[in-house]
């Protein structure tokens, strides 16, 4: 027997030094004690007449891969679901001195800014020295938000749009210049801080699930980073597929709503446009990923896209509208859609709902630079108010006050750039009218000899590729300043193509008096 006994214990002593999965770890032995009492309730005991028993080895429990979610879009864990509230009492949610989120386009929802509103206009608390800041790019959020409410509300935006235009100009709120795609990290890391989000959804579905609609944007990171979230439940939105979708666990206070969504009408598309639209054309490779910006020039060429007879577009643009939607329409685009927010009619809308062609990303995501540089042949094409004979470009002032802000502009011309056969297209009409003192109508030259002290660079000329008006297409890379010049006078309005060279010798001739002046 003791040889035996002995053999059993060696072998179980090498189980527990091989670490093997089922036994635990046995304490160390002292010399005075006996082996058998070291492993004792570890080792099966043996009778004379019976049969070895055989200790089982538990199977080791392998993990299923887990899908990781963004945390916005995560359940909440949580004791009760989002509570029903009337839209006066989610606006007395909010207090002096928050900033306030509402996302770009389409999602705004009214039935709270009303109530929102009302409150300010009979709040004592709420001053312009404590005001309730108003944070994203509310481009279509009613102006009444800022002309109705004394400066008790302002704005904290990152674009300027017909809403804030004239607030901003009267003191009533600033612009935070940044790039589209930094604004979600902005927001986490407190840099944009948001206390209150104001967000609008569709009905859950039967897992919990509600649509953020047309605007996935800047949305999720404000949820992410808010510390209330206010929903308006409104069966109107769109369900739209992709990112645009958040468990209703992330919600705070739910509003039931059922107005018809705030729309945007395209605007009318003119001679100019059209001609524009067929210069454009002419660039577009094959095979490529079309970007648009906004403004009825884009609407044209997309327009123009869509008559062409292609088949072979693919299209990853941080906004959508009309015009993308008449593209794929016309069966020009091939595959998905990825866009980050939708601006345009009831009809668009429409076409949304429901749509699984059409994915909505974040605009971190969408917008990134780095991934946008992977993407073989894209193509974006942007407006802007004016260019100077260097190629720099001014997309953002009118006059001396702010009108537009860049959003993602430069996100895709230098994302374009770095595309393997990319272009970073910029397009305007050669003029603009405007009204004198006396109210007479004057034409003015979109290209000028420089940008001036009433403009702000939005592009600089080293992130232009192209330049096209109606009257043709100049290429700026590669070009000396003396050819940008020449190539960006060829294609400005012939009223103003000799006073532009008369200019551009006048700078010429002082630089040249300047450096001999030097050499003396």
């Amino acid at each position: 027997m003791r040889p035996i006994r002995a053999l059993l214990v060696a072998l179980a002593a090498a189980l527990v030094l091989s670490g093997a999965p089922g036994h635990a770890a046995t304490p160390r032995r002292t010399s005075s004690q006996p082996a058998t009492r070291a492993l004792k309730g570890q080792l099966p005991t043996r009778t004379k007449a019976g049969p070895r028993r055989v200790r089982k080895v538990a199977p080791v429990k392998i993990r299923a891969a887990r899908v990781v979610l963004p945390e916005s879009q995560k359940p909440k864990v949580m004791r009760r679901g989002p509570r029903l509230r009337s839209p006066a009492e989610a606006a007395g949610q909010i207090r002096p001195g928050s900033y306030v989120y509402l996302p770009i386009g389409h999602s705004v929802s009214k039935a709270v800014l009303s109530a929102l509103i009302a409150r300010a206009q009979g709040d004592s608390a709420l001053s312009p020295d404590n005001p309730i800041h108003i944070v994203g790019l509310t481009n279509v959020a009613t102006r009444k938000l800022y002309t109705e409410t004394g400066g008790k509300i302002v704005a904290h935006s990152v674009f300027i749009g017909t809403n804030n235009r004239d607030s901003i100009a009267l003191g009533q709120g600033d612009l935070v210049p940044t790039h589209l795609s930094r604004v979600p990290r902005l927001m986490r890391e407190g840099k944009l801080p948001v206390d209150v989000a104001i967000i609008q959804v569709s009905p859950p579905d039967r897992h919990g699930y509600v649509s953020l609609g047309p605007s996935t944007g800047t949305t999720l990171a404000a949820i992410e980073t808010a510390k209330t979230v206010i929903a308006e439940v409104n069966p109107n939105v769109p369900k739209t597929f992709g990112a645009a979708r958040i468990h209703q666990s992330r919600i705070d206070y739910v509003v039931k709503g059922n107005d018809p969504l705030v729309t945007v009408e395209p605007g009318p598309i003119t001679d100019v446009d059209r001609n524009i639209a067929k210069y454009v054309q002419d660039l577009i490779p094959k095979n490529p990923t079309l970007q648009f910006g906004i403004g009825s020039t884009t609407d044209a060429i997309a327009g123009a896209l869509a008559e062409s007879g292609r088949r072979d577009l693919s299209v990853h643009s941080e906004m959508i509208s009309d015009g993308t939607m008449h593209l794929v329409q016309s069966g020009a685009v091939k595959g998905a859609v990825y866009y980050s927010f939708a601006l345009g009619s009831q009809r668009m809308l429409d076409w949304m709902n429901g749509n699984k062609l059409l994915l909505s990303r974040p605009v971190d995501v969408l917008n990134d630079p780095r991934q946008l540089a992977k993407i073989p042949r894209l193509v974006s094409i942007n407006t802007a108010l004016r260019v100077d004979l260097n190629g720099q470009a001014n997309a953002q002032y009118v006059g001396n006050r702010h009108y537009s802000g860049t959003g993602g502009q430069q996100d895709f011309f230098r994302g374009a750039m770095m595309s393997e056969g990319g272009k970073a297209i910029l397009v305007l009409p050669s003029t603009s009218t405007v009204k004198d003192a006396a109210g007479k109508e004057k034409l003015l030259s979109r290209i000028v000899l420089a940008l001036g002290p009433d403009d702000v660079v939005t592009t600089g000329m080293h992130d232009v590729q192209y330049v096209v008006t109606e009257y043709g297409v100049a290429e700026l890379e590669g070009k000396t300043t003396a050819e940008r010049a020449e190539a960006l006078i060829e294609i400005a309005h012939p009223d103003f193509r000799a006073e532009l060279r008369k200019q551009l010798e006048a700078v010429r001739a002082a630089r040249k008096t300047s450096a001999q002046a030097k050499q003396r």
